[in-house]
């Protein structure tokens, strides 16, 4: 999970190799920092706890 960089080319990079590895999960936030955990502690919290449901 990031907020940065704000990149399509990084946002394709993840989504590619999502594609190719189930296991792989990603989520873009939408923070102005680098720190997400400290920024958006809530939305953090959530992907986290709905980390185990996914596959």
């Amino acid at each position: 999970m990031f907020s940065h960089p704000k990149s399509e080319s990084y946002d394709t990079l993840h989504k590619r190799f999502r594609a190719q590895n189930s296991w792989f999960k990603y989520t873009r936030l939408n923070g102005e920092t680098h720190f997400p955990g400290v920024e958006l502690p809530r939305e953090v919290a959530a992907d986290i706890e709905g980390f185990p449901q996914t596959k």
